[in-house]
């Protein structure tokens, strides 16, 4: 069983051979106005209906995911509970569907966020150890990953991962847009060469990354002043280019932490 806490609804996903599946359509056409979208989705407005008895359905579809799933999540049945005023989407789905839809969404930041639609817990783990050390498990249950990329390796082993057609043997479905995916490697390119810059500039002005920008200003005056062409024992010219690394090194930082 999956549970989807949409912003707009609710939805469930739920095997239709789970025990007292029959009771449970019932107890749902008896109590709810019920629209049936397909042969195995329903659909559950927000009507005059008791809030006491959505409250129960939550508890009761709640008590399905733990069983199913095996997680104890009171968060997640907090939450469900809280959530009595918005729709309701229950889909029945036969034992053998395992086909796993991901919807992608990328962001300026170098980062894109992953979301499953699938009861399939294997892809959870393929995705894992697929992007180990550069991918965040945001919530179990919503099944949102978010990937950061820092690397021109990482870029490439993402834009391998939307070629895949299968994780261990189960059908995929990518939903991404490929020009998004490229705009985003370009992106996800200028951070890492712009972090890179950032690097250098702390290493060159002997600086550390947690300093505040009043220290990094210490640090760069006291260099700066030793390697100025007009008091530095230094070559002219040698001074020179010494002093204008520094002076662009305390101008990418300071960039840096302004927009920080």
């Amino acid at each position: 069983m999956q549970v989807l806490l949409a912003v707009e609804h609710t939805i469930f996903k739920i095997d239709a051979t789970v025990d007292d599946y029959t009771q449970m359509l019932r107890f749902i056409e008896t109590n709810f106005s019920v629209k049936k979208v397909k042969e195995n989705m329903i659909f559950i407005p927000i009507t005059g209906e008791s809030n006491h008895k959505r409250k129960f359905l939550m508890k009761w579809l709640y008590s399905y995911y733990k069983k199913e799933t095996q997680h104890y999540n009171p968060k997640l049945k907090f939450e469900l509970v809280k959530r009595i005023d918005k729709p309701i989407h229950i889909h029945f789905l036969p034992k053998e569907n395992q086909l796993v839809t991901l919807s992608t969404t990328f962001y300026d930041n170098a980062m894109c966020q992953l979301v499953f639609d699938s009861k399939c817990e294997k892809c959870n783990l393929y995705v894992l150890q697929y992007f180990a050390g550069y991918i965040r498990l945001k919530s179990a249950t919503f099944n949102l990953f978010e990937v950061t990329i820092t690397t021109q390796k990482q870029q490439g082993r993402l834009r391998k991962f939307f070629t895949k057609d299968k994780f261990y043997g189960v059908p995929i479905k990518m939903l991404y847009n490929k020009q998004a995916l490229e705009y985003f490697l370009d992106i996800s390119l200028a951070i890492e060469e712009e972090q890179s810059e950032l690097e250098k500039a702390y290493k060159l002005l002997k600086a550390k990354e947690t300093d505040s920008l009043g220290e990094i200003k210490k640090h760069y005056k006291k260099l700066a002043k030793a390697y100025h062409p007009d008091l530095s024992t230094l070559d002219i010219e040698e001074s020179t280019e010494k002093f204008q690394l520094l002076s662009d090194a305390f101008s990418i930082i300071k960039r840096y932490k302004t927009a920080a």
